[in-house]
């Protein structure tokens, strides 16, 4: 009985060291060989109070680093930061609240780091979950936090790691964004990477956001090309970690099983310290590790056209953006909407004070604190003029211009153009040209040009504006008024399909559009008995500007309408101009004429 005793002691012992064995030869993996210090460096660690974020945290601190982490509960996140200063034994441990699943949060963070902060030089997008639900913003919640709320903060840190550079940025990810397949579509409709609420359908929008990880990754690294800033994917490799914690009964089914079979937190962080430390792999920018090796990737993982729209998918949290026009009416609702999607908005007005109220307010029903007003009046070119050079002096980026503003009246400007067509057109037509050097720099870009379905109406006598810098002879105040704004409008339709025409190739697509009939101010410089008679009508049957700005939002965001550039929308869809809206020499010549009359009106 002893002898059959000890045999099977035996054969336990060599199953468990053979186990043991194979376990480090399959599962344990390559360790990070860096043997970097990283005294005087500062590194944020998203999702660092627990698994491989904070075993990440813990080798960095370890390294010298000042180690920020960032969490979204406050009680976890302060408990995890007296682990690693214990493991670590390093008092530069702090931790940052912030929540990826809030925008607003978000921005919160980025704003708080960089006052607190003076360096930063390793961001490590680590957090990620697995759960249904919705985001603070209304995003799928594995869309929102595993992809959006890391893309919002790289984009606002972007800034402080090139000037600290050289630096890095390094996404974890995953191999199930082999599996992963990103419904644009979807994204478009209901803000997420899927519509199931089973176990299967979360397993499938995890794989698609960790798919968002890898495809950001290969699109920021071709925008960061020739700055000081490096970025990398990763597979960290199957993990026993905390991510499975909100689906409890399978979580705790599978835990004895994954306990031996997948890797503990300390071999799942090796290939981010190998992508965050490793010396010699700048060169490899934009790439995918696993296991502390560079990796190919299905094509599908590095599409470019996918990849800009995953970068660009409803949220366009990095652009920059004047919306002219914007403190009232369509402007300042296409304003507030764009805000509420994380764009840094500037409000290109004429008059301060209403600007500043209205920037003030769409602060407020935002949550976005990145709205700010310049004062552009497009009735002067020496104004358009300043305040080009000031924007191009003080805003990094130009992703979208968004040329809004129109007037119907009588008179004319400061530098003695009829009202509408020096406002609506010549004053659209400068600032466009002014910043389209800035626009083709950040592409893929865009400009969205508001003009109206009476373009249908209009005319454009070209000797008529060479020689009296109007588009209408004088006549009664009230028939200028409405002929004038007709040829302007028909003015944005040909100034928008000369310039598709000239920018072709170059990254940079522009639209018209005819918002609706809409309720707004537009005819506050008639006289007062035209708005009298004018206003009731308006208010009982024209949209309000919310349902006004949503053909304008289209052109702006709607992905997959680049082949339609220079084209004219109404109802968020192509539509047929007149056969003088369709008038290549035409417009041409309007072109040519505008470019004369804008360079003969000096600053």
């Amino acid at each position: 009985m002893a002898d059959l005793m000890s045999y099977f002691m035996l054969v336990v012992g060599c199953t468990i060291g053979i186990g043991y064995m194979l376990r480090n030869l399959l599962v344990r993996g390559k360790r990070c060989k860096s043997k970097a210090k990283l005294h005087g460096k500062t590194v944020i660690v998203t999702g660092s109070n627990t698994g491989i974020g904070k075993t990440t945290a813990i080798c960095l601190a370890r390294r010298g680093a000042r180690v920020i982490l960032a969490c979204r509960n406050k009680l976890r996140g302060e408990v995890a930061v007296a682990e690693v200063k214990e493991e670590s034994r390093s008092s530069e441990v702090v931790f940052m609240q912030l929540d990826l699943g809030s925008l607003r949060s978000v921005r919160s963070f980025a704003e708080n780091f960089l006052t607190a902060e003076p360096r930063l030089d390793l961001l490590i997008n680590n957090a990620g979950l697995l759960r249904h639900g919705r985001t603070e913003d209304g995003l799928g919640m594995m869309f929102g936090v595993n992809h959006i709320g890391h893309f919002l903060l790289t984009n606002l840190l972007l800034e402080r790691l090139n000037a600290c550079g050289p630096s890095r940025v390094v996404t974890v990810a995953s191999v199930g964004h082999n599996l992963g397949k990103i419904d644009f579509n979807c994204l478009n409709t209901h803000k997420a990477l899927g519509t199931g609420t089973s176990p299967l359908n979360a397993v499938q929008m995890y794989n698609a956001s960790k798919l968002c990880n890898v495809l950001f990754t290969h699109e920021l690294a071709k925008r960061l090309q020739g700055t000081k800033v490096t970025c990398y994917s990763l597979h960290p490799g199957a993990i026993n970690s905390d991510i499975g914690r909100n689906w409890s009964k399978v979580f705790k089914a599978v835990k004895p099983f994954t306990a031996f079979f997948f890797k503990n937190t300390e071999e799942g962080a090796q290939t981010t310290l190998h992508c965050a430390l490793q010396e010699g792999i700048e060169g490899l920018s934009g790439k995918y590790f696993s296991n502390c090796t560079v990796k190919d990737v299905y094509p599908k993982a590095k599409d470019d056209v996918a990849a800009k729209k995953t970068v660009g998918a409803h949220v366009q949290c990095a652009f920059v953006l004047p919306c002219v026009g914007s403190n009232t009416g369509i402007g300042k609702a296409t304003a507030l909407d764009l805000a509420r999607r994380g764009a840094r908005v500037v409000l290109a007005c004429r008059n301060k004070e209403k600007a500043e109220a209205a920037a003030y307010d769409i602060r407020r029903e935002s949550g976005n604190n990145e709205v700010v007003f310049m004062q552009l009046d497009l009735g002067s070119l020496k104004s358009v003029r300043a305040f080009a050079e000031t924007f191009l002096k003080t805003e990094p980026r130009l992703d979208l211009l968004i040329n809004n503003a129109g007037v119907m009246g009588s008179g004319h400007t400061e530098d003695g153009f009829g009202v509408a067509f020096g406002v609506n057109h010549l004053g659209h037509f400068l600032l466009t040209t002014l910043l389209l050097e800035r626009l083709q720099q950040c592409a893929p870009s865009r400009v969205v040009t508001v003009s109206a379905l009476l373009h249908r109406l209009g005319a454009v006598d070209c000797p008529l504006l060479r020689s009296e810098k109007d588009l209408v002879w004088s006549q009664s105040a009230w028939l200028y008024a409405i002929r004038s704004y007709c040829n302007s409008k028909l003015c944005n339709v040909l100034f928008t399909r000369e310039l598709a025409n000239r920018l072709e190739g170059t990254g940079v697509t522009c639209y018209s559009l005819h918002p609706g009939v809409v309720y707004t101010e537009i005819c506050r410089n008639m006289h007062a008995w035209q708005r009298i008679f004018l206003m009731p009508v308006a208010k009982l049957f024209f949209l309000d500007s919310e349902a006004g700005s949503q053909t304008t939002l289209y052109c702006a965001l709607q992905m997959g309408i680049e082949p339609l550039s220079g084209r004219y929308f109404s109802s968020c869809r192509p539509q047929q101009v007149g056969a003088k809206g369709r008038d290549d020499g035409l417009a041409s010549k309007l072109w040519e004429l505008s470019e004369r009359l804008t360079s003969s009106v000096t600053s």
